[in-house]
């Protein structure tokens, strides 16, 4: 399997990675998150972004727990996709139990189960904040699509905006505490999206295979240069990693 030099480009990246499944070669991912008690709204909504993404070219990255992330993950497989499941356990349980079949068909679709814990290695409570660095890390951009105030989807957000990462996130109702972080990540600058198209408009410069891309040009000279070390390439260039990622993701193609 390849590996995901993305990760290289983050704080405290992992010294080691565990894999069920297959990484198919770099390719632009967008993560998907929110409440594992997901309004039927939210986990319809999750899986309908999840489907277009995966038609658009992008991979999806999510956790595997239930509610809005199990829905992405399924939206991604209905899509044609190869979707990727970071976890907070180790290899070969599935946590939670109830969704092994689900990490069962992304493997057999291509995809693939993540994780840096050893095998065997318990789900803990701390280890899920951690794990949340590499969903983000993994991704161009997270896609809040549900959450309260103090949730594990809020952890991923701050995750992505400290790593320059995209940041997207859904309104919805201000009854009930279930989208005041939603709320609050728009308030602090995260694009405010209501579908699949409104990620895609935003996302337009980086959306994959677009040969064109000046910065594909000049990356690829300047790889010719300097090699393809990304710290290295992110201090020549002085990009943002976001848009790195996006020239070496078409640079791969």
């Amino acid at each position: 399997a390849c590996w995901p030099v993305i990760l290289d480009t983050i704080p405290f990246p992992p010294r080691t990675l565990y894999l069920s499944g297959k990484l198919a070669s770099e390719r632009p991912s967008l993560a998907i998150v929110g409440s594992r008690m997901a309004s039927v709204c939210g986990r319809r909504m999750s899986f309908e972004i999840a489907a277009a993404l995966t038609r658009a070219g992008f991979r999806v990255v999510s956790g595997l727990a239930h509610g809005i992330d199990a829905a992405a993950l399924e939206g991604a497989l209905l899509g044609g996709g190869q979707p990727l499941a970071l976890l907070g356990n180790g290899l070969p349980d599935i946590y939670p139990a109830a969704n092994r079949q689900l990490a069962s068909r992304i493997i057999a679709a291509g995809g693939a189960l993540v994780t840096e814990y050893p095998p065997g290695t318990p789900p803990r409570r701390g280890h899920f904040p951690r794990r949340n660095r590499l969903i983000s890390g993994w991704s161009l951009g997270v896609i809040v699509v549900e959450a309260a105030r103090k949730s594990g989807s809020m952890s991923t957000a701050r995750y992505a905006i400290d790593q320059g990462r995209e940041l997207f996130a859904f309104p919805g109702s201000i009854d009930g505490g279930g989208h005041e972080g939603c709320h609050d990540l728009i308030r602090h600058g995260a694009h405010l999206v209501t579908d699949g198209d409104d990620i895609l408009e935003i996302l337009a410069g980086f959306v994959p295979f677009d040969s064109h891309s000046r910065d594909k040009e000049e990356l690829s000279r300047l790889m010719k240069e300097h090699g393809d070390d990304l710290m290295r390439l992110l201090e020549v260039t002085g990009w943002s990693p976001v848009r790195l990622l996006k020239a070496w993701s078409l640079c791969c193609c």
